[in-house]
């Protein structure tokens, strides 16, 4: 399928090409998207789970208390005590952003999801975890779509493993009234807007999120026209080819890396999968004082330059991820 090309000014211009979570979003039909048929193809709608909604999203670390401890201190947000799953074969711990929880898997002992995992990848994030109403029927539903069960008796929950088509799981849990999102007024740097997807093959993302979620996916485009940093070793006529699903929450961004030497190689080379949370702030201001912040604990600024709209905080040192921080569009 061919992409719409997007040459954007620099700076300002930018951010809508990389962020457009303001805009409106050109649809395609269901029936378009599916392209060649798949494991899902066969599944009547009435078939298909559910998944609009992710419960928290899991991260594999090396040490999960310290994990936590980094993440909660960053962002001043509530953490729990770790404790230990003894069957599962991890040690968690877990922390509260206004909409979302972060779960911070340790293996320990022998084989497990987590360990194959941290072994094939290293530290980062391992699967969303998406709230449905019947885990028996959706478990059914993700093992017709090619889903291998990991973990879990489909009671309290059960992972799947979708490592070659996203490089990571999906687990089902049932919807809970204590969810971090219900009764609470979201903020800004302690809300997370998007997970980033990166991938060498944007097509088959797009049509593996668009059969997984059961919904119309926009057609990718490509954004040019990107500020590196100017101190930045990289090829700076590098670009990415994008998909931003927005009927998911939080939303997810599909990004499969053009050209030569950039921040999305950099990434793509460390795990090919889901890579980066993003933050949206209010203003100018707000964004320049939370890039701060997160310099300040070690972070390195890899993509926009001083008073660009965006950044890309590799924090891999401190908190295992990247971060992209993304100056709001404003209301229209």
């Amino acid at each position: 399928m061919s992409s719409r090309t997007t040459v954007l000014p620099l700076r300002i211009g930018a951010l809508t090409g990389l962020h457009r979570a303001a805009l409106s979003l050109a649809a395609l039909t269901v029936g378009a998207l599916l392209g060649p048929p798949s494991p899902a193809a066969g599944l009547q709608a009435a078939e298909r789970p559910v998944l609009s909604r992710v419960a928290h999203v899991g991260l594999v670390v090396r040490d999960a208390d310290r994990a936590a401890s980094a993440w909660a201190d960053t962002f001043d947000v509530p953490r729990t005590p770790l404790r230990t799953v003894s069957p599962e074969r991890r040690r968690l711990a877990e922390v509260r952003f206004d909409n979302l929880v972060l779960e911070f898997s340790e293996p320990i002992g022998g084989a497990s999801p987590w360990r194959d995992f941290l072994t094939a990848h290293g530290e980062g994030i391992h699967h969303l975890a998406f709230e449905v109403p019947n885990l028996k029927d959706a478990g059914r539903a993700l093992k017709q779509f090619g889903g291998r069960q990991t973990s879990g008796t489909g009671r309290a929950s059960a992972l799947f493993d979708f490592d070659n088509r996203m490089g990571g799981a999906i687990e089902l849990v049932p919807a809970a009234a204590d969810n971090p999102r219900n009764g609470r007024t979201p903020g800004t740097r302690t809300t997370i807007v998007a997970l980033g997807h990166l991938t060498r093959d944007i097509e088959p993302a797009r049509r593996f999120w668009g059969e997984l979620l059961a919904a119309p996916i926009p057609e990718a485009r490509d954004t040019k026209g990107v500020p590196f940093p100017a101190d930045c070793q990289c090829d700076r006529e590098a670009y990415i080819r994008e998909v931003n699903i927005r009927g998911l929450t939080p939303g997810l961004n599909l990004i499969q890396p053009m050209g030569g030497t950039s921040v999305w190689r950099h990434l793509i080379e460390q795990h090919e999968g889901l890579a980066y949370l993003q933050f949206n702030l209010p203003d100018q201001a707000s964004l320049d004082a939370m890039i701060a912040s997160l310099l300040a604990r070690g972070g390195v600024r890899t993509l926009g330059d001083t008073g660009a709209p965006y950044a890309y905080i590799d924090l891999q040192q401190t908190l295992g991820l990247t971060l992209l921080l993304v100056k709001s569009a404003p209301p229209r």
